[in-house]
């Protein structure tokens, strides 16, 4: 990943401007994003594209979202990093551990 996107990425983290969700790319109620999501509004998506971006095929449509490949690639990021991220999303209440991982691992 690009160090001036993971500087822009981290920095929206830690801004407090996104409220966080978890088990999607974007809340029910268009206002609160998982970290995958954040990374997509840093990079200039809406959430109508975060919605058609959706790669998973599930009942609930906006149910354990993931970015397309074509996205992480253009990004620099990879399928086992996004599960990780997820993970690590999807088990705490703010961004701190996402943080540190990108901070570390990205």
């Amino acid at each position: 990943m690009d160090k001036k996107l993971k500087r822009k990425w981290l920095t929206a983290l830690e801004s407090g401007k996104f409220e966080k969700t978890t088990h999607r790319l974007l809340g029910k109620d268009n206002k609160s994003y998982c970290c995958l999501g954040v990374l997509g509004i840093v990079c200039g998506l809406g959430n109508g594209q975060l919605k058609r971006m959706i790669s998973g095929d599930h009942n609930d449509k906006y149910k354990n979202d993931k970015l397309s490949n074509r996205f992480l690639k253009k990004v620099g990021l990879s399928n086992s990093q996004q599960n990780e991220l997820a993970n690590l999303n999807d088990k705490s209440d703010t961004f701190f551990s996402v943080i540190d991982y990108i901070r570390t691992n990205i």
